[in-house]
């Protein structure tokens, strides 16, 4: 009797590991990635018979910039999709998004945080027997400008600033200590000039008087 029921066992095991890579291999060629990988998640749970629900929720960056995209993916395991309701906050006053699963068992969503924190994405299915729910940490930066400068290089552009403004100041002070060195000469020349005619013009007065 055994030897009767193992060969057809066998049968339907490799039966449906043949149309699960067939569809697989179907797929792969029109170039959808996911549902290939989700076609051999259902191979691997039938030759291990993990038919238990299960939901995993990943996100591909964990430390992003103020405005910088990055995705968040639900997915499902050990059940099938059909009525099968996933919910995504993201904790940041935005609108939770919510649907249903399609034939991919996976659901992939983007967004992006307008001001730095640390914040927690929360995933929430329901249609599995009992609500799951799963969250994931992800620290977000303010961006640095550029025209910020990094610490202490303030400061020491500041301090050559003052000394260039303080050279600037000494070499006008020279400047102006010359020019008023340059005019007192030229008075001291025009006061010397104007004795020297006055006495010229007062001995030829005296010669024309005698």
């Amino acid at each position: 009797m055994r030897n009767k029921v193992w060969p057809g066992g066998l049968v339907v095991v490799l039966a449906a590991m043949f149309g699960t890579v067939l569809t697989a291999d179907q797929q792969s060629s029109s170039g959808d990635g996911d549902l290939v990988a989700d076609q051999l998640d259902i191979l691997t749970e039938r030759l291990h018979g993990q038919e238990s629900p299960s939901v995993q929720l990943t996100l591909d960056k964990t430390n992003v910039f103020v405005g910088e995209q990055f995705t968040a993916k639900i997915k499902i395991r050990g059940a099938t999709p059909k009525g099968i309701v996933w919910k995504l906050n993201f904790s940041d006053g935005s609108k939770e998004l919510r649907g249903e699963f399609d034939d991919k068992r996976s659901v992939t969503r983007s967004h992006r945080y307008s001001a730095a924190g640390v914040y927690q994405v929360e995933a929430r299915v329901q249609g599995l027997g009992k609500p799951h729910q799963y969250r994931q940490t992800i620290h977000v930066s303010k961006q640095e400008s550029p025209g910020n400068t990094p610490a202490g290089q303030g400061s020491t552009e500041a301090s050559s600033a003052d000394d260039d403004c303080q050279e600037d100041r000494r070499q006008l002070k020279h400047y102006y200590i010359g020019l008023l060195a340059l005019v007192s000469l030229v008075a001291v020349q025009c006061m010397a000039f104007a004795w020297f005619i006055h006495a010229v013009t007062t001995k030829i007065r005296r010669f024309t008087c005698q």
